[in-house]
């Protein structure tokens, strides 16, 4: 098994083990950190498992 099936196989541990989550970004997220947030808490929607999502701020305007 190599380093990255390793990881991935740890995570997909982790998550199965847990029913709750937070799910956050960083501070001055732009579109994609949001669209991956959401993505990611419909996905663990989906296992059946509960997230909280949290942003710092409101989505910045694009200029």
């Amino acid at each position: 098994m190599d380093r990255y099936e390793k990881q991935y196989t740890d995570a997909l541990r982790f998550i199965d083990e847990r029913d709750n989550f937070l799910i956050t970004t960083h501070i001055n997220a732009d579109g994609d950190a949001y669209g991956s947030t959401l993505a990611t808490a419909y996905w663990l929607q989906a296992l059946g498992k509960r997230s909280t999502v949290v942003f710092h701020d409101s989505p910045r305007e694009e200029k």
